[in-house]
């Protein structure tokens, strides 16, 4: 095995410095109007097409799609396909204020509102501190009962409680010849569901089957099992914690205040004129009972943008709790894929041209001809509602929601990257400068990697990124030490600003080894891009507790950088006019 030795004089200040892959999230402010972008202008219309022709052959099924931007006001595209043949009970065209089953969907709302009410529902609290009718032994589960006291509220609302998945659809309750099946007869059978002509279940048959009858699948925390009971759970917890009933604490804390007028739970809207209806449905106003926090809410499109928006601009959660909210939980066995709370996440390298990794954060709903998407790229300050219901949307595999995701993301995120680059090469790329001290920095957008390149980067006649070893325990005194020519830095937005949001703090990472290097070191690795650690050495260098790669841009009134301030050499570059770097340009076709 060959071992790849970095100079010793690297080695206290690159640590697990690897290539310069950037810190995870924005590696460039987004373009205030994406609309107006070229790239943007021309993929839209591009899966427009694309969803007119596939629409076209759909005789009794809807289909309403809108993506909006957390930076403008109107959507980004609002697509809708009104069937030929519809049911004369509901709606008779489709737009978007027409009103379709959320399904699962609703596991979203059931999930924030209980992060929303962290004053008395904590995340690592027992469930049987609001439901202690669930404790003690379970009878007739020869010892594999649930060990409730050690399922908490997390676990409920990740899908990692180890409890059954449901209780809704079993079999039993159903007329058939199940023995023939080589199932055995039962003495008790199930006697609610809420579906084809059972009765929704309530909260007395939930505790005596999930106590008595229903075995855990593992041990709480062990593994994600997709699970229904558990946001039934949650919705209870929140109800027993605040003493409200659950549609009073969704209207107060989320509908309202996100501006969802027209959302309904746990029945459909009054007025049917106004829900898509598949031609001869019986479904969609099935009650599902104790069970309706888990599929039970009505929306629109309208509606689902309003909720994306209200969760990327932080009106739901403060900022903090929205990240928070909006990270893995754990993970599934399929490679890229994670689980949150209670989104089921996509961590994926091939939305972007240049293979930098996204976080997608998803929830699909599901329930026989209605089907749902809601998708956050809180990156890109991006929501995207699909929303359809009718017999050709269920003959597709998978969710026909993802089929239009894989069709419309990777085009539209291109696009807003190009956006991005282009604003970015005329708001902040430049040469500045500071004559007083002999000190200068030039920020150029390439396409070389990611983020702004910093160049020509010398303060009081020291350049300082050829000369990063120096700034080492051990490099301080070697003045006989080459400059190392291949030492790269590039810089990326923190989210950091000052209150009147004219300063951001933006962090350099710095990449010391040549692309021979990473290859050695990914090539040796079990695992994929073992070379990027950019997570382990950003701000570990530090003088004055200043870090050497802080940076501070300072936006003008017209927006663009009018200074940089290097924040540990402690000197004020300015803006050189006349002396712009302009961006290396890529086009962005196609969806």
């Amino acid at each position: 095995m060959r071992l790849l030795l970095l100079p010793s004089a690297l080695i206290p200040f690159a640590a697990a410095a690897s290539y310069t892959c950037p810190p995870l999230g924005p590696v460039l402010p987004a373009a205030r109007t994406p609309s107006a972008h070229p790239a943007v202008q021309r993929a839209l219309p591009t899966f427009l097409e694309r969803g007119e022709e596939e629409t076209a052959g759909f005789a009794t099924s809807a289909v309403s799609i809108g993506v909006k931007s957390a930076l403008e006001d109107k959507p980004l595209l609002d697509f809708h396909h009104p069937p030929p043949r519809r049911d004369p009970r509901g709606a008779q065209g489709v737009d978007a204020d027409t009103v379709y089953r959320l399904a699962s969907v609703s596991k979203v709302f059931t999930v924030l509102a209980a992060l929303q009410r962290d004053d008395v529902v904590r995340w690592d609290d027992p469930v049987t501190k609001f439901l202690p009718a669930l404790k003690g032994a379970a009878g007739g589960l020869d010892g594999f009962g649930v060990e409730w006291d050690e399922v908490t509220v997390e676990a409920v609302a990740v899908h990692v409680s180890g409890i059954g998945a449901d209780m809704m659809m079993d079999r039993g309750q159903y007329e058939g010849d199940w023995e023939a099946l080589g199932l055995p007869p039962l003495e008790k059978k199930p006697v609610c569901g809420g579906f084809l002509g059972q009765r929704p279940c309530v909260m007395e048959d939930f505790i005596e089957v999930f106590k008595n009858r229903r075995p855990p699948v593992y041990p709480a925390y062990q593994t994600p099992v997709y699970s229904n009971t558990g946001t039934a759970i949650v919705g209870l917890v929140v109800e027993a914690a605040t003493g409200k009933p659950f549609d009073q604490v969704l209207q107060e804390l989320i509908l309202d205040p996100a501006g969802m007028s027209s959302t309904t739970y746990p029945s459909p809207p009054e007025d049917l004129s106004t829900m898509f209806i598949p031609e001869n449905d019986t479904i969609f106003d099935w009650d599902l009972g104790v069970f309706a926090p888990a599929g039970g809410m009505y929306s629109t499109t309208r509606d689902m943008l309003r909720f994306g928006d209200a969760i990327l601009r932080h009106r739901l959660l403060s900022p903090a709790k929205t990240r928070r909210w909006l990270k893995p939980s754990t993970f599934t066995s399929a490679p890229g894929e994670f689980v949150g709370k209670p989104w089921e996440g996509i961590f994926s390298a091939n939305l972007t041209a240049d293979g930098r990794p996204v976080e997608v954060y998803a929830k699909a709903g599901d329930i026989f001809n209605y089907h749902a998407g809601l998708v956050l790229l809180p990156e890109y300050g991006l929501a995207v509602s699909v929303l359809a219901a009718g017999p050709e949307i269920s003959a597709v595999v998978p969710a026909y929601y993802k089929w239009k995701l894989w069709a419309l993301l990777p085009g539209l995120v291109r696009a807003l990257d190009e956006a991005a680059r282009e604003e970015a090469a005329s708001r902040v790329a430049g040469r500045f400068e500071d004559a007083e001290t002999g000190s200068r920095v030039t920020l150029r957008i390439d396409d070389g990697g990611w983020g702004v390149r910093v160049e020509d980067w010398v303060v009081r006649g020291f350049e300082v990124v050829p000369n990063l070893g120096r700034y080492s325990h051990t490099g301080l005194n070697e003045t006989g030490m080459e400059p190392n020519p291949n030492v790269t830095a590039r810089a990326y937005p923190t989210g950091l600003k000052s209150g009147d949001e004219k300063t951001e703090a933006w962090r350099a990472v710095f990449d010391y080894f040549t692309p021979g290097q990473r290859e050695a070191i990914d090539r040796e690795a079990f695992h994929a891009n073992a070379s990027c650690a950019s997570w382990a050495t950003v701000d570990r260098i530090t003088y004055g507790y200043k870090a050497l790669d802080h940076f501070e841009f300072v936006y003008g009134d017209d927006g663009r950088v009018e200074k940089v301030v290097p924040v540990a050499f402690g000197v004020e570059l300015k803006r050189v006019e006349g002396e712009g770097v302009q961006a290396d340009r890529g086009r962005s076709d196609e969806l």
